[in-house]
């Protein structure tokens, strides 16, 4: 493997002991084949189990409490962009966490629509997991979502080196 002298421990074992290789299409399709051969399996392969009609498969008890909505509403996967209101807020929310003196300066380098997309924390876990060790040492701008601290610093226990992702000058 190219990158292998790059691999951390917890990635070489994750190389050599878990095989992905088939990709999300054949795991699909295997589980396609199961479901038809065993009417007790569930295929969620595609991150979204649906009853044998193809309509979302829902809690009963959850449903009932929102019976007024339709599962398509309650249960499917939300626009990768987000709700504009809420993305909206998210960008006001985090420009006021930032010193005021940076504050307008990042503005103009923070643009609309952003994308926020399900299993960033994840990805950095597992890029952690497989390209680190504890003790390790990332580079990590002065301005950054509080998952990389978390992720990274708490978590994976990694030592830090800061550097200004925005001075005094923007």
């Amino acid at each position: 493997m190219i990158l292998e002298k790059y691999l951390s421990k917890t990635g070489q074992y994750l190389e050599n002991n878990v095989d992905l290789s088939a990709g999300t299409i054949a795991w699909g399709l295997k589980a396609k084949t199961r479901a038809k051969e065993n009417s007790d399996f569930i295929n969620a392969t595609t991150g979204t189990a649906t009853e044998d009609d193809g309509r979302l498969m829902v809690l009963p008890t959850l449903y009932d409490e929102l019976r007024h909505l339709t599962g398509d509403q309650l249960f499917a996967y939300a626009n990768m962009r987000g709700l504009n209101t809420f993305v909206q807020a998210w960008k006001k929310d985090t420009l006021e966490s930032y010193p005021s003196d940076l504050r307008k300066k990042t503005e103009t380098l923070s643009t609309l629509p952003v994308t926020a997309c399900g299993g960033l924390t994840g990805g950095l876990m597992l890029a952690g997991q497989v390209f680190f060790d504890k003790g390790d040492t990332l580079l990590a701008p002065n301005t950054r979502w509080g998952n990389v601290d978390n992720v990274f610093f708490k978590n994976q226990q990694l030592k830090e080196i800061p550097y200004k992702l925005v001075d005094q000058e923007g």
